[in-house]
């Protein structure tokens, strides 16, 4: 057998060995395809997200909820066992098939326990080398075969795909979950006040409302641990059981803390335990307050319960004819309490704008009651509003509740663009022209030549009559574009747009956006790859795991920078990421980085960086990307760019709070928190507003990694491959026969 085949072959034998019921997804190549000049141009991102326990792992339900069940169900993987021979498992959801989930939230009980999304959902290897996605929940790359895929990674990001970093078993990670500090007398009051619907204390739930999705806190799941977590989880189901909760944490405010929990996405680490916090850590989370109280057609606002995701307030206001248009790339798991909590931006924001700009009130629940406002209005001269120190708080004040937003009319129309640049400086400039001429496209994002080079990786494989087509087409364009329009291989940029609205305002806006393109040299990349990029958004998020089963580490981060700055320091950061990496021996191959631009204002727009590097061979690999992530930051800052555009600071940039506003400023966000929660009963500590109670100790958690605990592991894992030999044999006779009768 080819030493290749060798190499999938032990692979898919390892995994079966963690994973034995794995039913990978089968291959579609005759699936729709992309059909212009930028149809491979992928212009999306990741944003802006699971001891011993004293229950067994049961769920216990309020009094006033017993009758509604709650029954753990084993999430279904897309596909059948007659086409397990195909796939190989890359970048494995860890936990077995027979693995009973204790989470009650359904939507929590189908994401992955490592790793970022959906179970159903990941990029895998075939025996042949290409990739799939599997499942079939993301249309537009879900069950293709990508032949490029590979090629592009290893040869641009220096991934060896020979070389396997497994992550540790499910079972491994559950087994170093500390045991939970329960404070009696507080679960005996919330017990007896039945303010909740679901009250768990598991390992597996503790563990899961512990983290985040930062490239550090993923790292720890894979091959580590985490020192702290929290003790007991609670879901709510409305306003006046989270007032309850939060009243009966005061009383035993010694002993209990608070910390709020969205839909997981953070990326900031923002949900990370304090490793020095001794009370009983109690997380809210939101995930049953998910309804959409009203909606009010005639003064266009409707109120929404902060436990409710992107998707279902979509998909619920559309029921009623009316949008709220956010759309972060995160929409199918954050949560509108979570976009409040962070300053959440969406991919559509030119016309539907950030949640400043649509979140007219929300209710808050904090130690000192409840934040309300009297009347909803289109504005208001009240005097400092307070919304805005809610806005951006991070869980440190209290727990959003409710939130009144504006809304409009489902649109009309949407069609979709695509814009072929010959750099990335022409295509910046016309989005900014495009922004001053008061065009407002629901999105218009741009991207620099790696990441659409990396869009044409993802194309995927044809067969006969329709892969000769495709080629000859794809050798024309080639020619039009570098040829006709002296555009270089190596320089192409393009950008995807959404139009959104009614029929005449989206055709006037599509013409006079391909006009002021023209200016910069930009030509008409075709609608279907508008749409194919533009979709593409939320199924890239899952490549970082993918990345880390082959020893590399990712990460996206993002800052807004005046327009006269946005190419000087995307090209700065980009040259400092490289240049720390060779400081620490990271050469051959250097850091992977690339950049995109997301959102477009008056006075600049937001950068997008993605970054990564072949961590083997290190010895601490999470402290080196740490070091240079933060270089990274500090080269933002020298370029006027912002601390954060949308992610927020949590604990990861909290080092550099006290720099973004005067003296006076910064304590004046600190003596908010000490008047409406003087005891810190809401101790995720982040924005770095509770100096004092930060340990050294956290700071090590966060930015830093056990090094030897780390080879430890893959020591490990390379004794057991090598154990494996003879089921190796067994299988690969069995595959052989199956190859055989496939070519037939």
């Amino acid at each position: 057998m080819h030493p290749h085949q060798q190499q999938q072959h032990r692979l898919s034998v390892l995994y079966k060995h963690i994973h034995p019921h794995f039913q990978p997804a089968q291959s579609s190549p005759r699936s729709l395809s992309l059909n212009s000049t930028a149809a491979t141009l992928n212009a999306s991102g990741a944003q802006h997200h699971h001891g011993d326990s004293s229950t067994g792992g049961s769920v216990q339900h309020s009094n006033n909820n017993a009758s509604s069940g709650y029954q753990a169900s084993t999430h279904q993987t897309a596909g059948s066992p007659a086409h397990h021979k195909k796939l190989y498992a890359i970048t494995p959801s860890i936990v077995p098939r027979s693995f009973k989930s204790n989470l009650p939230n359904e939507l929590q009980k189908s994401l992955k326990t490592i790793g970022w999304g959906f179970q159903d959902t990941e990029f895998l290897m075939k025996t042949n080398g290409d990739v799939t996605v599997t499942g079939r929940r993301y249309p537009v790359l879900s069950a293709k075969s990508l032949p490029n895929f590979r090629d592009f990674f290893e040869k641009e990001a220096g991934l060896d795909s020979d070389k396997l970093s497994l992550a540790q078993a499910y079972e491994d990670i559950i087994a170093k979950v500390p045991k939970e500090n329960i404070y009696e007398p507080f679960l005996n009051d919330i017990k007896r006040e039945s303010c909740y619907k679901y009250l768990v204390q598991d390992a597996e739930s503790r563990l899961m409302h512990s983290h985040g999705h930062s490239l550090q806190e993923i790292f720890r799941l894979r091959y580590g641990k985490f020192n702290r977590v929290v003790d007991l989880v609670l879901y709510p189901e409305s306003h006046e059981q989270v007032e309850q909760i939060v009243k009966l944490a005061t009383k035993y405010k010694d002993h209990v803390c608070l910390i709020p929990y969205g839909g997981g996405t953070t990326v900031t680490q923002a949900l990370l335990c304090p490793e020095g916090e001794t009370r009983c850590i109690v997380s809210i989370d939101t995930h049953e307050m998910n309804r959409i109280l009203w909606v009010d057609k005639q003064n266009n606002t409707a109120c929404i319960q902060a436990g409710c995701t992107g998707v279902q307030i979509h998909d619920q206001l559309k029921e009623r004819g009316v949008v709220l248009g956010h759309e972060p790339d995160s929409w199918e798991f954050s949560t509108m309490g979570g976009w409040v909590a962070t300053r959440a931006s969406g991919m559509k924001k030119n016309r539907y704008g950030n949640i400043e700009d649509f979140l007219l009130h929300a209710k808050v629940v904090t130690p000192q009651g409840t934040i309300d406002c009297k009347g909803v209005h289109a504005r208001k001269s009240h005097g400092p509003d307070v919304m805005e120190m809610i806005l951006g708080s991070e869980g440190c004040f209290g727990i959003v509740t409710e939130c009144i937003v504006s809304i409009q009319g489902y649109p009309r129309s949407k069609k979709y663009g695509a814009i072929v640049f010959p750099n990335f400086e022409s295509g910046v400039n016309c989005l900014r022209e495009v922004y001053e001429k008061g065009l407002r496209p629901a999105a218009l994002r741009l991207v620099d030549n790696m990441n659409f080079r990396m869009g044409s990786s993802l194309k995927e494989r044809r067969f006969g009559f329709d892969k000769r087509m495709h080629a000859f087409e794809d050798a024309i364009k080639k020619i039009y574009v570098t040829k006709m329009k002296g555009m270089r291989e190596d320089q192409i940029c393009a950008a995807t747009m959404c139009l959104e609205g009614d029929t005449h305002e989206v055709n006037h806006q599509e013409k006079r956006i391909y006009q002021i393109a023209a200016k910069y040299g930009g030509i008409n990349g075709g609608s279907e790859a508008g749409k194919q990029g533009f979709l593409l958004t939320h199924v890239i998020a899952y490549l970082r795991d993918y990345a880390m089963s082959y020893y590399f580490l990712a990460e996206s981060f993002e800052t807004s920078v005046p327009w006269a700055k946005v190419v000087g320091c995307v090209e700065a950061v980009k040259q400092r990421i490289r240049e720390e990496g060779k400081r620490r021996g990271i050469i051959d191959p250097q850091p992977w980085v690339c950049a995109r631009i997301s959102q477009s204002y008056g006075p600049g727009a937001c950068c997008y960086f993605y970054f990564g590097f072949v961590f083997k061979g290190l010895k601490d690999p999470v402290k080196v990307f740490s070091e240079i992530e933060d270089a990274a930051r500090d080269e933002i800052l020298n370029h006027g760019g912002a601390l954060s555009h949308h992610h927020g600071v949590g604990k990861l940039r909290r080092r550099w709070m006290s720099e973004m506003w005067s003296e006076t400023g910064f304590k004046l966000i600190q003596d908010f928190k000490d008047n409406i929660d003087p005891d810190n009963l809401f101790a995720a500590n982040n924005m770095n507003i509770k100096p004092a109670q930060i340990t050294d100790q956290e700071e090590f958690v966060v930015r830093d990694y056990a090094g030897q605990q780390f080879d430890d592991i893959q020591d490990e894992d390379e004794s057991s491959t090598s154990s494996d030999d003879e089921e190796e044999e067994e299988a690969q006779s069995a595959s052989d026969e199956d190859d055989d009768s496939d070519d037939e």
